[in-house]
């Protein structure tokens, strides 16, 4: 998982936000509890090799 750091020093998780938007622009099914462990750009890959 990452997490951003912006200017105001304040913490974001944005794990879904990144999440939601590839299962949106994509027609994906990626969950966060499929990605725990990878970074989601790591299971969009596995996904595409599995098709």
């Amino acid at each position: 998982m990452t997490i951003y750091v912006d200017m105001d020093e304040v913490l974001a998780d944005t794990y879904g936000a990144h999440i939601d938007i590839y299962n949106k622009e994509f027609n994906g099914r990626l969950t966060e509890e499929l990605c725990l462990g990878n970074e989601v750009w790591h299971m969009v890959l596995k996904r595409i090799k599995k098709v």
